[in-house]
């Protein structure tokens, strides 16, 4: 927050400046808006100090001062010019819808690349499932199968310890 007129204005987006500087973890942008007013009301605009900083700044700013006639210093100097605080704000609008945009879109091919995978791997258990039950159901019959010859021949072997027997 800083002030947008008068004599300290200059120093006063100056400090503010510096106050973002040291935190600039913590943006993504500045803004400088003013609205319309007298061309000496947006003098301090033109201040030498304010523009290098403006100029020299690691973080993207975005002007927006007076009406669209009026042409700065700052505006000059700036990442992004924009005609008015409204376009200001036109813009960052259209900004972040595009950025929402962007992330419904990938939100929603991460969507289907998941049901994808999903039905994939929903695809590959029913076939384990199918071959599991398949090979159970075979060794079960061979195991069966197994017992009757064991059986068979149990009985074949009993009977013969008993006539022997006799």
């Amino acid at each position: 927050k800083a002030a947008m007129q008068g004599d300290s204005a200059a120093e006063s987006i100056i400090n503010a400046l510096l106050s973002i500087h040291n935190q600039s973890d913590q943006y993504d942008l500045v803004v400088i808006i003013r609205g319309g007013g007298s061309q000496i009301d947006l003098d301090c605009f033109d201040h030498y100090e304010l523009a290098a900083h403006i100029a020299q700044f690691p973080i993207p700013i975005l002007t927006g001062i007076g009406h669209e006639r009026d042409e700065t210093i700052a505006d000059l100097v700036a990442h992004t010019k924009l005609k008015t605080p409204t376009a200001v704000a036109e813009f960052l609008l259209s900004g972040y819808s595009a950025f929402e945009d962007k992330l419904d879109l990938c939100f929603s091919k991460l969507y289907q690349l998941t049901n994808t995978f999903i039905q994939a791997q929903d695809q590959q258990l029913l076939l384990v499932e199918q071959s599991v039950r398949s090979l159970a159901s075979n060794l079960i019959n061979s195991e069966e199968n197994t017992l009757k010859l064991y059986q068979k021949d149990l009985k074949s072997l009993s009977k013969q310890v008993f006539r022997n027997t006799e």
